[in-house]
């Protein structure tokens, strides 16, 4: 895993941490969501740093650059973007992925719940976020993560 990825975890292990010792449920009502948007941010931190680095020295400087670029913005990588990404790469990867996903199903549900909480979130829509379920999405997301980091190479 890269470094950036690392320390994105350790600030998000450190808000769980804080979101853990609050009892006031307003507050903590807030922070979970803040976490939430935090950690959909996680996959695309991820993805962005993987792809930079796996086509540094493989591709053109300017290949790199306009990949750069172009996952500058990506947002919102529900399951499906998720694999289109993957598959514009290597089909091999999509593959993968698409099995990993298929074998641990509760990934895939907390990957396009946390989106869709998200998109809650932004939108100033209800969100129906607890802490039991963010912990979910939290432990699920890192193991997709870890799964793409051994197939992203």
């Amino acid at each position: 895993m890269d470094i950036k990825t690392e320390q994105y975890i350790r600030e998000l292990n450190d808000l769980k941490s804080i979101i853990n010792g609050i009892d006031d449920e307003e507050i903590k009502s807030s922070l979970l969501k803040l976490f939430c948007v935090r950690v959909s941010g996680l996959v695309e931190v991820f993805l962005k740093t993987r792809i930079s680095e796996y086509s540094r020295g493989k591709v053109p400087n300017e290949i790199n650059r306009f990949l750069t670029a172009k996952f500058k913005d990506i947002t919102n990588l529900k399951t499906s973007k998720l694999k289109d990404i993957l598959s514009s790469f290597s089909q091999n990867w999509a593959d993968r992925f698409t099995s990993f996903v298929d074998e641990h199903e509760q990934t895939k549900t907390s990957l396009d719940s946390i989106i869709a909480q998200r998109h809650n979130i932004a939108h100033g829509q209800p969100s129906t976020l607890n802490q039991s379920s963010m912990n979910q999405y939290y432990d699920d997301i890192l193991k997709i993560i870890r799964y793409l980091d051994t197939i992203i190479r």
